[in-house]
């Protein structure tokens, strides 16, 4: 059994199921009134690529459990890359699946006949931070994930701020250099184009193309460009290759700028950096502070804490399992 905080021990009947879906696999568990949760599975995403096998997946799996378990359950909370419509039904694109205009929760809802609610992975994770990790008790908050794309979610005055068509938070795809790198996005010069784990990769691959010379410990050390990863990068930044250490000073500054700028934007308590870019290079939480202590407007920075994610991977689950439970509950009309 996994504990969302420390002292959480009470044993209750589970009441929601919350669901990961990754870039390479779905997680499913079963989270009890008291938000502990135990995994109650996990499956290769590219073996429910389609929307309609993946529909289906979901539902032969909620009735399976429901039957060798003898739960009704009360909900369900889905995290997912992509937009999700204001409904919380709906997914407008998730790009890591191909999936456009697919009404994922209404559909599911039809089949389990219990109530289901999507959102964005990272806001979710933003809100399990917030409620269970390393925001608590704060009600502003500005959330940062850099992994292989980078997403935010922000929390002022206690709400979870969505935006006009539930899409606020897409810090990635604010424009770092004007006219610069190719983003996956229409856009240019994305801050996820230099920082995003994809974008180290591929500025790491141009550079050994550039300089064989000085980028032939890394190509040796992959294997291949192809195999050329943000994750090798930093761990041969941390060893001291110097062409490693050169792309990853740049993305420090690249990520310290950024955040200076966000936190004169929103103006946060606390601000959260977590991520497997993040959390594979220590430097980054120093770099960031000094930048903000620097550069930030002195009202924005003043009492602001840079800190760690503390739940990792556990805070979309968090996320999910709450956002139901609050989508259930008179709760919602407060924290949305």
């Amino acid at each position: 059994m996994i504990k969302a905080s420390e002292g959480a021990s009470r044993r209750t009947p589970p009441d929601v199921l919350a669901v990961d879906v990754g870039g390479t696999h779905v997680r499913m568990f079963r989270v009890y009134s008291d938000f502990t949760f135990e995994p109650v599975g996990d499956w290769p995403t590219a073996s429910v690529i389609d929307p309609d096998v993946f529909l289906q997946f979901l539902v032969s799996h909620v009735v399976t459990l429901g039957e060798e378990t003898g739960i009704a359950f009360e909900g369900v909370g889905i995290g997912l890359a992509g937009q999700i419509e204001p409904d919380f039904q709906t997914i407008q694109f998730a790009p890591n699946m191909g999936w456009r205009d697919f009404p994922l929760g209404r559909k599911l809802q039809e089949q389990l006949g219990i109530p289901v609610a999507l959102d964005n992975d990272v806001r979710m994770a933003a809100r399990g931070e917030w409620r269970f990790g390393a925001g608590r008790g704060s009600g502003d908050v500005l959330c940062v994930f850099i992994g292989t794309g980078i997403g935010g979610g922000v929390i002022s005055g206690g709400r979870l701020y969505r935006g006009y068509h539930n899409v606020g938070g897409e810090i990635g795809h604010m424009t770092l250099v004007a006219g610069g790198r190719a983003c996956h996005c229409p856009h240019r010069g994305c801050f996820e184009a230099y920082a995003g784990g994809w974008a180290i990769a591929e500025r790491a691959r141009e550079r050994v193309q550039s300089t064989p010379d000085i980028g032939q410990p890394l190509l040796e050390r992959a294997g291949s460009e192809a195999n050329i990863t943000a994750a090798l990068v930093e761990k041969m930044a941390l060893e001291g290759d110097p062409l490693c250490r050169e792309i990853m000073d740049e993305t420090v500054e690249y990520v310290a700028s950024a955040l200076v700028g966000l936190v004169n934007a929103f103006n946060p308590e606390r601000l959260i950096l977590g991520g497997g870019v993040i959390e594979g290079y220590p430097p980054f939480m120093e770099a960031v502070q000094q930048a903000i202590h620097q550069y930030a407007l002195k009202a924005a920075r003043r009492d602001v804490r840079v800190v760690r994610s503390v739940l990792g991977s556990r805070a979309i689950i968090l996320g999910a399992a709450d956002f139901i439970r609050c989508r259930l509950t008179a709760e919602n009309r407060i924290v949305s």
